[in-house]
């Protein structure tokens, strides 16, 4: 499963680990697509590559352009055995010195989403969670 996460990104290269934990081994074609544009997105806000994902390994990729903002995040499998749909999740790209403490405040918004179990419906936690990453790319 796909996480929804907030990802670094440093010295030109995005690290995507912590969206891809819960994933199988495999080779993987990832898209980042800037949502949070004021007017239409640029070619710089968008950023297509493959991955060759180990569970427990560092995934750095070139982000060459990429900015600090809320981003969806699709995953495609490239197996020739298995293709499927890709998989979907927004994800918020800090600067590296910032990402930790970015990180940890959305951890406390999943954790509360967490906390409500099936009282509430998916699409409610994912919207909180949404608007979390939205607060979040607001600040410095």
């Amino acid at each position: 499963m796909l996480q929804e996460a907030v990802l670094p990104l440093q010295d030109g290269e995005v690290d995507l680990t912590p969206a891809l934990a819960n994933l199988p081994a495999g080779r993987f074609e990832t898209t980042l697509q800037r949502l949070d544009c004021v007017s239409p997105c640029d070619e710089s806000a968008s950023l297509r590559m493959s991955i060759d994902w180990r569970p427990g390994a560092a995934a750095r990729a070139p982000a060459p352009g990429l900015r600090a903002g809320v981003h969806k995040l699709l995953v495609r499998s490239l197996a020739r055995a298995a293709p499927s749909p890709p998989r979907r999740a927004h994800v918020l790209l800090v600067a590296g010195p910032d990402a930790p403490g970015h990180a940890a405040r959305f951890d406390e918004w999943v954790a509360l989403a967490r906390s409500w179990g099936d009282t509430v419906d998916a699409a409610t936690r994912q919207a909180l969670l949404h608007a979390a990453m939205d607060e979040l790319a607001e600040r410095p």
